[in-house]
C-alpha cells in the first residue's frame, strides 16, 4: 500500500490515479493485473478490465481470461495469483510482497527466468522468481519434474491483441458510444451500493481513440458524487465511446505534477495498492 501522490514521485510520473478494488482488511487487491506483460493478479468476475495493448492502445471492455503453467507435458489451471485464498493450483511472484502461506497439502516448485531451481517451499522470492503451491492430489503429474526444466505461464483470453497492461475494475458504463445493454445486472455484481449511491468516483474513458482519467468529487460542499445512472449520461455528454469505473470513495484521488488535485477522504492522499500513472512523451 502507498500514497497516490509517493508512488508518482517515486516513479517520476507527470500525473496519476488510483486503480483496482482491494481488501480494505488485508491490502490485497481484487481483480486482473498485468504489467509489461507479467500477471501479478489474477481475474474475480465478469467485470471490465482496462487494456493497453503493446501497441500502446486503450481498451475497455469484458473479456474471458485464465491462467495456466506448463510444466512438462502437464497444463495446470492457475487459480489464483499473488493471493491468500485458498486454491489448488496458485502461483506467487516476488511482486507479492509478504511471507507467502506455507500449506501442509501442497508441493511447491520454485522457478527462477522460466527454469525449476527446486521444489521446496520459499516464503520471500527474489528477483525472477516464481512459486507454485500444487495441491498434493496432482503429485504424481511433478513427480518427474527435475532442476533445469523450464516452465511456462501462458495467459489464455479472448482480447484479440497481446496484452501490456491491464487492469480491473468497475461497473462498466459505456461501450460503442452507447449505455450497456445489460446495465441493470452489471449494477448488482457490485455489493455495498457501489452502483446505486452517489460516492466519488474514478472513471477511465476513451473519445476518438484518446483516454481520459477523471475523478468526480465527492467530498465537499458542492458535490456528493454520482451513482451509475449519473455517470453514464455525464460521459455521453461530453461524448465519450467506452468508460468504466475503478476503486471509488475514499480511494478515489489523482494526482498532477505531485499535488492531490481533487478534495479526498479526511483531506489526505489515500493509500492504495495500485496506480496508474502518466507521463509526458519526453519523460518516459
Amino acid at each position: 500500500m502507498e500514497k497516490i501522490d509517493d508512488m508518482a514521485k517515486r516513479v517520476g510520473a507527470l500525473a496519476g490515479v488510483n486503480a483496482n478494488y482491494f481488501d480494505p482488511g488485508t491490502g490485497m487487491l481484487i481483480g486482473l493485473l498485468i504489467i509489461n506483460g507479467k500477471i501479478l493478479s489474477n481475474i474475480y468476475s465478469n467485470r471490465p478490465v482496462f487494456i493497453i495493448s503493446e501497441d500502446g492502445s486503450a481498451y475497455i471492455r469484458r473479456i474471458t481470461f485464465e491462467v495456466d503453467a506448463q510444466m512438462k507435458d502437464t497444463l495446470f489451471l492457475v487459480k489464483g495469483v499473488n493471493t491468500l485464498a485458498k486454491g489448488e493450483v496458485l502461483l506467487f511472484t516476488e511482486e507479492f510482497g509478504r511471507k507467502i502461506p506455507k500449506e501442509n497439502d501442497k508441493i511447491y516448485v520454485l522457478v527462477k527466468d522460466g527454469v525449476v531451481i527446486d521444489k521446496e517451499y520459499k516464503e520471500n522470492l527474489g528477483k525472477g522468481e516464481m512459486l507454485f503451491s500444487i495441491s498434493k492430489k496432482y503429485k504424481n503429474y511433478i513427480d518427474d519434474l527435475q532442476k533445469g526444466d523450464r516452465v511456462s505461464v501462458i495467459l489464455n483470453t479472448d482480447f484479440p491483441l497481446p496484452i501490456k497492461h491491464a487492469v480491473e475494475g468497475g461497473p462498466l458504463l459505456l461501450l460503442n458510444g452507447s449505455p450497456i445493454p445489460d446495465a441493470s445486472l452489471e449494477k448488482k455484481r457490485y455489493g455495498g451500493g457501489i452502483a446505486l449511491s452517489r460516492a466519488p468516483r474514478t472513471i477511465a474513458a476513451i473519445k476518438d481513440k484518446k483516454l481520459s482519467f477523471i475523478v468526480i468529487e465527492g467530498y465537499n460542499d458542492f458535490s456528493r458524487g454520482l451513482n451509475y445512472d449519473e455517470m453514464v449520461d455525464f460521459l455521453l455528454s461530453k461524448g465519450y465511446e467506452h468508460a468504466m469505473c475503478f476503486d471509488g470513495g475514499s480511494s478515489a484521488s489523482m494526482v498532477i505534477r505531485g499535488e492531490i488535485v481533487n478534495t479526498t477522504y479526511k483531506s489526505e492522499a489515500p493509500s492504495v495498492p495500485v496506480g496508474l500513472m502518466v507521463w509526458g512523451e519526453s519523460e518516459h
